[in-house]
């Protein structure tokens, strides 16, 4: 296994087959749900090219390149820390087997299924969709319609719960001041309410981990440090988009956001989207 990267859509999109050969030969790719939610929301477009096979089909060919991990999705990572499990951050991938065997030896083996997975691939290389294809791809459309409106949404509650960002002039500027701000108890269990939310997990789920927390003699930071280190992403995002510091508001920030949820879990990330190069240092 070498050195884990991590790929958003604008590489797919930017590297040629050949190149996807070369980064094949040094590299896993650490294979994230954004990715395919991204591509599948792209069924419905056509290239300029005579050939009829859509974009999805194009990007399929260049996947199906790499060897590839599964990472476990982030927001079951994140409440897996809150609820007490440890989360591995090393730079290489989380992944979940789907079987685990111990032998007589004492050592214990564990499989890792992707035949769903390469059968998906295929598909969409022979431009072979369905209707679960389709279903998904207006799911998508409508994730990304949401995207704007969330945002002001989590801004307007900051103002509510009088919690301010201080104006700053650049982006490493606002993340010492993100950071002075998550030193505070209060402004971190709003935050936390906030991405648990943002996050759609349900109240129940939310109130238990909220008070499990609160009652650990720790500061968040200790007790669960990937989901603390989601909250200064989420955190630093908001601050960003409040005053501007993003290269260009878009839809789908919110979307490519997701993204660096994942960056404890690779050695590399490449991105060739002006809001990676802005938040990802």
């Amino acid at each position: 296994m070498g050195p884990s990267i991590l790929l958003d859509k604008s590489t797919f999109q930017s590297l040629s087959q050949e190149e996807m050969h070369k980064i094949s030969k040094y590299f896993d790719w650490n294979r994230v749900d954004i990715i395919l939610w991204e591509i599948i929301g792209d069924f419905f477009k056509q290239t300029g090219t005579t050939s009829l096979r859509n974009e999805a089909s194009i990007l399929a060919d260049k996947i199906s390149i790499l060897d590839s991990y599964r990472n476990v999705n982030y927001i079951e990572l994140l409440v897996r820390n809150l609820s007490g499990d440890y989360v591995t951050m090393d730079g290489r991938p989380i992944v979940q087997p789907d079987t685990v065997t111990k032998f007589d030896s004492g050592q214990t083996g564990a499989l890792i299924d992707d035949t769903q997975f390469c059968g998906m691939i295929d598909r969409w290389q022979q431009g072979d969709f369905r209707g679960e294809d389709k279903e998904l791809a207006n799911i998508w459309k409508s994730v990304k319609a949401d995207c704007k409106a969330m945002a002001d949404n989590y801004i307007s509650l900051l103002a509510a719960n009088h919690i301010i960002f201080p104006v700053c002039m650049d982006i490493n500027d606002m993340k010492l001041e993100v950071d002075k701000l998550l030193r505070n108890q209060d402004a971190q269990f709003t935050f936390l309410d906030m991405l648990l939310s943002y996050q759609g997990v349900e109240s129940r789920r939310k109130h238990f981990i909220i008070q499990r927390v609160k009652q650990h003699p720790y500061s968040l930071e200790k007790a669960a440090p990937y989901a603390f280190y989601c909250l200064r992403v989420f955190a630093l995002f908001l601050a960003s988009y409040k005053h501007d510091l993003l290269p260009k508001k878009k839809s789908d920030d919110q979307i490519d956001l997701e993204y660096l949820f994942y960056l404890p879990f690779c050695k590399v990330f490449s991105s060739n989207d002006k809001f990676h190069k802005t938040l990802a240092p």
